[in-house]
């Protein structure tokens, strides 16, 4: 399966769930990038918008708003 990182253009710093954290609702970090499993995501199109979903656990990322 094919990954990405996502970087903070402020930090330099990757998105990185805590842990490897596989339960719902945790809350995602920024993190010194070491490019292990929690750090990997990967992005699928869905019609107009984009899926992105955690490489270790398959969650998705979701923006509380």
């Amino acid at each position: 399966n094919r990954c990405c990182y996502l970087r903070c253009t402020k930090t330099n710093k990757l998105f990185d769930v805590p842990a490897s954290q596989g339960s719902e609702g945790v809350q995602i970090c920024i993190w010194d990038a070491n490019y292990r499993f929690n750090q990997r995501w990967k992005i699928y199109r869905a019609g107009e918008v984009f899926i992105i979903k955690s490489f270790k656990t398959d969650l998705n990322l979701d923006i509380d708003g």
